[in-house]
């Protein structure tokens, strides 16, 4: 089954270490929900978990899962991510075979039934979201059902955790549709959880349901247990620290570490956020800087200082934590690690169709290896940054979906805003700039010495191998056609080919077919009439050549 998307599992090694409950917390909403698996009668074969950014969601959905893995009654778990980098995990059609694949691993006559239905038409795989359900799901249960073949004793749990970051809303509430039609069948054996934020297009699916027979429903707030269990959370990664960083941290003699009044602020700030402590746990225990105790007195400072001048909302508060961590990147590469962070906050900008891995990113921008770990340097508390070793396939990644969401916000990032359409002009202008130096590095024979010096030298930043392969960068940096989608009038895109050298293009199907799709697209927005360099192209060839091009754009 090859349209599945197994890093989207319970143990997938793309979710290692996946977020779990810290010992002892969220004893409510998990004893509800034990209740609930392990009823008799199971009325209600649906529940939703649901509750703001950052409180916990998954972690209670891997916690509850593992629980149910334990007690022989996981069926399959699918934790969708919009922060993953290949765009897998978000899409709506990569949801129904995985957890098809992972009943048929579990269950011998399922297996067999799906395996029938699935030589008869493996197309089924790539169907519409619906098909796949009925087929796939629905039809090898009522088979087993019509033979009077019992496919398992006690209901299969199914997780679907972080519905709200499948790519397509339409899908979304498609599939609680689809889940509430099965949940009223007698003749699947299956209970579903569905973990999301309350996203007013998901709430109100959930609405026209028949709660009172259909669905079981938990909330995940901010409320005096979130607060206890966050203060237990920071209590225990605290002691955790403190025995790493014995040698570094001095605690006077007869007191504690951290101070109970700095651990108050903390404390008080987090306010049963838990995506605000795991932060500030990380800021305080970063490896690149060493210094648990500066680094946490300079985080209560700052907190206090929040907490003086009013600002108690949890949310508001690591918006500004996120600004703090931004404001400790150096001025001078503030831009390259913005651009960088861009991958990940835009990277549907490319449908899917590029894997940007972080050797892709800094041939992309032209900027090297060095200047990429300078620029990320400050981040390892909010992104994970691949290493050395492992740049070539890994790629930079976001610890919560809450800082993307900053990022892509004006009002909430500020001056660290990267919008979708500054991202797409410089997108594509580095890629322009890297291609064109390609181009002129290879052809010596119809460009200026100083010329050709310059594009070599551009080509040298983007990596750090002295014996540099020009053509892995020529194959990396490519422009997705999908981008293109993305422009609409954004004239800044159209800087860009100004200085490219049009007359150094052989048959370069690529970029010459973007660039007429980019005219043809803004034609009637009076962008494109002049975003082709006019003046003279150096190169004997040249003008024969600008011709042809332009008679390609042209058609």
């Amino acid at each position: 089954m090859t349209a599945g998307t197994p890093e989207a599992g319970l143990d997938a090694g793309a979710r290692f270490p996946p977020p779990k409950c810290h010992p002892g917390s969220r004893r409510t909403i998990k004893a509800k929900l034990e209740e609930w698996l392990f009823s008799i009668d199971h009325q209600r074969k649906m529940f939703w978990l649901h509750g703001p950014a950052g409180v916990g969601k998954s972690a209670v959905a891997q916690t509850f899962a593992e629980l149910a893995r334990d007690g022989t009654r996981l069926g399959a778990a699918y934790f969708f991510s919009a922060l993953d980098d290949t765009l897998r995990r978000s899409n709506p059609l990569r949801v129904v075979p995985s957890l098809a694949y992972q009943l048929a691993i579990l269950n011998e006559p399922y297996k067999q039934a799906l395996t029938h239905l699935l030589a008869t038409d493996p197309a089924i795989l790539y169907a519409a979201l619906h098909v796949q359900f009925q087929r796939l799901i629905i039809e090898p249960f009522s088979l087993l059902a019509s033979h009077s073949r019992q496919a398992t004793e006690n209901p299969y749990l199914i997780v679907v955790d972080g519905l709200d970051e499948c790519s397509d809303e339409r899908a979304q509430c498609k599939l609680v549709q689809l889940i509430s039609n099965a949940a009223q069948r007698s003749d699947l054996p299956l209970l579903w959880l569905v973990c999301s934020r309350p996203e007013p297009h998901i709430t109100y699916t959930f609405s026209r349901l028949d709660s009172d027979i259909l669905c079981d429903r938990g909330e995940l707030s901010i409320d005096d247990e979130a607060r206890a269990d966050v203060e237990r959370y920071l209590r225990d990664s605290f002691v955790e620290i403190h025995e790493s960083y014995r040698h570094v941290i001095t605690v006077p003699r007869g007191g504690c570490w951290p101070p109970q009044d700095t651990f108050g602020v903390v404390s008080r700030a987090s306010s049963g956020l838990f995506v605000f402590a795991s932060t500030v746990v990380r800021v305080v225990d970063d490896p690149t800087i060493g210094d648990p105790d500066a680094q946490l007195k300079s985080l209560s400072s700052m907190l206090q200082g929040l907490e003086d001048i009013g600002i108690h909302n949890p949310l508001q508060a690591l918006d500004i934590f996120y600004s703090r961590i931004l404001s400790k990147v150096p001025q001078h590469i503030l831009s390259v690690a913005i651009q960088i962070l861009g991958f990940c906050v835009y990277q549907d900008a490319f449908f899917g169709t590029v894997y940007y891995t972080s050797r892709k990113v800094w041939m992309f921008c032209g900027i090297g290896q060095g200047v990429y770990y300078s620029a990320l340097q400050k981040l390892h508390s909010v992104a994970r940054v691949p290493s050395h070793e492992n740049a070539p396939n890994d790629c930079l990644s976001f610890y919560h979906k809450s800082f993307s969401d900053y990022l892509g916000s004006q009002h909430r990032s500020g001056k660290y805003h990267l919008s979708r359409k500054r991202f797409t002009a410089t997108f594509v202008s580095n890629g322009l700039r890297v291609y064109n130096s390609i181009l002129m590095y290879e052809h010596p024979d119809r460009i200026g010495v100083e010329e050709h010096a310059c594009a070599q030298a551009i080509l040298a930043q983007c990596s750090a191998e002295s014996d540099l392969d020009y053509s892995e960068i020529r194959l990396n940096v490519r422009i997705s056609p999908g981008v293109l989608f993305l422009m609409g009038d954004n004239a800044d895109v159209f800087d860009a080919p100004r200085e490219f050298n049009f007359g150094l293009l052989d048959k370069s199907y690529d970029l010459v077919m973007i660039l007429k799709a980019a005219t043809h697209q803004n034609w009637n927005q009076n962008i494109a009439q002049n975003f082709i360099h006019t003046g003279v192209i150096n190169g004997s060839r040249t003008d024969e050549q600008l011709l042809y091009h332009l008679s390609i754009l042209a058609d």
